[in-house]
């Protein structure tokens, strides 16, 4: 079948039915249970939003680090939810789980201006156990995220740039990390001699979400925000160091880590920008359809480079890599499935179904070990793609296609 084709009615069923069915299974786990740790803390920020002000939470809670849109969005959630816990909880997932929706429909919709993608693949997005985990019971803002990027890269491939710079914009206002992809989007554009249509409606959408902070708290805000890193040790080359016994890469956290952890980190960031901007000058020319699969390329070069991860930023990289090529982004949701199982189960004291996980300290070691095989996975995608256009680099287009038997086979363009 030919990428333009329109998939046959049956497979369009399947993926319907398996996205229908997990999203059933979200919305009734997010309504009969509490999620992680991370919805206890968005449920406290927006507390604390409510009475203090978003500038004056960044000015007093430094462990305060999610963008402008983003706390208004948990602030509107807790006025809607009556400031009851457990309803507020279960409207954060709600929001999750219609993003995955929108993913897997945008997909669908705009398939023709996509690269191809088998059935099976398209089935395994929609029915995600990663992104059951994340959405339905975990709670946090990441799959928002992922719709928007996703989006910003749609509009990409039918060569809208400004509606992607507004779409980008918007996905950098509900986490800061879409911020390291601009190099992606912008030589894109620039090799198209439209980088200004797609720059002029991302940097205003962005100046707009960040205004009142920049003006009333910049300090507080740009520390917060811009230099987080996610947690120290438990993930990549950081998991690695820590192992090796050295006393000032021991600490666990995201504030108030030691110069050599943060130098160490710093230098990761700067590898990760670097990566993601030679992946993006090197593909710049492809074709239009190309650049959801850049940005997959683009992702597993973040998890490589990058200093720390929660776990639920394992629901980043989905429909991007799915796009490079489905036998690699399957690889990374199996591995992906079994990392986030252990640390739900841990942290949720081994009571199944979970109701609430909280990351005590003494099981970390046991989900950072099981995390490093799918660490290692992103690297060994990272130096299988180098290696199979190591005889010319310069027009490094590798992406899978499929094969008339349904199966993703590595192609060089």
């Amino acid at each position: 079948m030919s990428a333009t084709e329109p998939l046959p009615a049956k497979s369009t069923r399947a993926v319907w039915i398996a996205l229908f069915g997990v999203s059933v299974l979200k919305l009734a786990w997010a309504a009969t249970s509490a999620g992680s740790v991370d919805a206890v803390l968005f449920f406290n920020f927006a507390r604390a939003l409510e009475e203090h002000g978003l500038c004056g939470v960044y000015a007093l809670d430094p462990k305060y680090n999610h963008t402008p849109l983003t706390g208004v969005f948990v602030r509107t959630l807790l006025r809607v939810a009556g400031g009851e816990f457990m309803v507020f909880s279960f409207l954060l997932r709600l929001a999750a789980s219609v993003a995955d929706v929108v993913v897997v429909a945008a997909l669908l919709q705009w398939r023709e201006k996509l690269p191809p993608v088998p059935t099976w693949g398209l089935v395994l997005l929609a029915a995600s156990p990663v992104s059951l985990m994340v959405s339905g019971f975990h709670g946090n803002v990441d799959p928002l995220l992922v719709a928007l990027l996703f989006l910003a890269a749609v509009a990409g491939a039918q060569e809208r740039p400004a509606l992607a710079g507004l779409l980008y914009g918007l996905s950098c206002q509900v986490k800061i990390v879409p911020l390291a992809f601009a190099p992606v989007f912008f030589f894109f554009w620039l090799a198209r001699g439209r980088a200004w249509r797609f720059a002029w409606p991302a940097a205003l959408t962005l100046l707009a979400g960040s205004a009142l902070p920049l003006l009333e708290a910049p300090g507080p805000y740009l520390r917060n925000v811009f230099a987080y890193g996610s947690s120290w040790g438990v993930w990549g080359v950081p998991y690695l160091l820590k192992l090796t016994g050295w006393e000032a890469v021991q600490k666990i956290d995201f504030h108030g880590l030691g110069a050599e952890q943060r130098a160490i980190a710093q230098g990761l960031k700067c590898a990760l920008l670097g990566s993601i901007a030679l992946i993006g000058w090197v593909r710049r020319g492809t074709a239009a359809r190309e650049l959801p699969a850049t940005l997959g390329m683009a992702w597993v070069a973040f998890f490589i480079f990058a200093p720390g991860v929660g776990v639920q930023y394992l629901t980043w990289f989905a429909p991007f890599v799915l796009l490079w090529c489905a036998r690699r982004y399957a690889l990374l949701t199996a591995g992906a499935t079994v990392f986030l199982a252990v640390f739900y189960h841990t942290t949720a004291e081994g009571r199944f179904p979970w109701f609430l996980a909280v990351p005590r300290g003494p099981e970390t070691p046991l989900w950072s070990a099981v995390g490093l095989p799918v660490w290692l996975l992103f690297v060994g995608l990272g130096l299988g793609a180098l290696w199979a256009v190591r005889p010319g680099w310069r027009q490094w287009h590798s992406r899978c296609s499929v094969g008339s038997d349904g199966l993703a086979k590595s192609t060089v363009g």
